[in-house]
């Protein structure tokens, strides 16, 4: 009787340490961060808003196993993020920028260098500054 107790006090006691190794190799380490979150949010939001078989709650965890795939991240560490950075998109709602685009997009040739603008400044990809280029045009202009 005794040595059963020993025992089950040893495999509880091995069982937490495991799970305490197991959580310190879980916590999200920016250097191996593969993409950046808001992308991958950017992303997931699409897929979210996508209609089809939208009430399944299998389609909420395949997302959520997408972005913790993409960024390393689990959803406490990626709320956690979001609330403490900014979105490089909201570096673009600045009214200086918004006029700035407004007067670059005024000649057609300019498109380009817009596009150029929007990546140095809010660190997006080439395609995502392109896209929001085009989006910024057909809504404000």
């Amino acid at each position: 009787m005794l040595f059963i107790q020993i025992l089950l006090v040893v495999i509880i006691l091995a069982g937490i340490v495991y799970l305490i190794f197991l959580r310190k190799r879980n916590k999200f380490d920016p250097s191996q961060s593969r993409r950046d979150p808001f992308e991958v949010i950017l992303e997931a939001s699409e897929m979210l808003e996508n209609k089809e078989n939208n009430v399944s709650p299998i389609k909420y965890m395949r997302v959520m196993k997408y972005v913790k795939q993409e960024t390393g991240m689990g959803f406490f560490e990626l709320k956690r993020y979001i609330e403490n950075s900014t979105s490089p998109y909201q570096k673009l709602e600045d009214p200086e920028v918004v006029q700035h685009l407004e007067d670059m997009l005024q000649k057609p040739e300019n498109e380009h260098k817009a596009v150029k603008y929007v990546q140095d400044y809010s660190g997006l990809s080439f395609e995502k500054a392109k896209n929001y280029i085009d989006k910024f045009k057909n809504t404000m202009l």
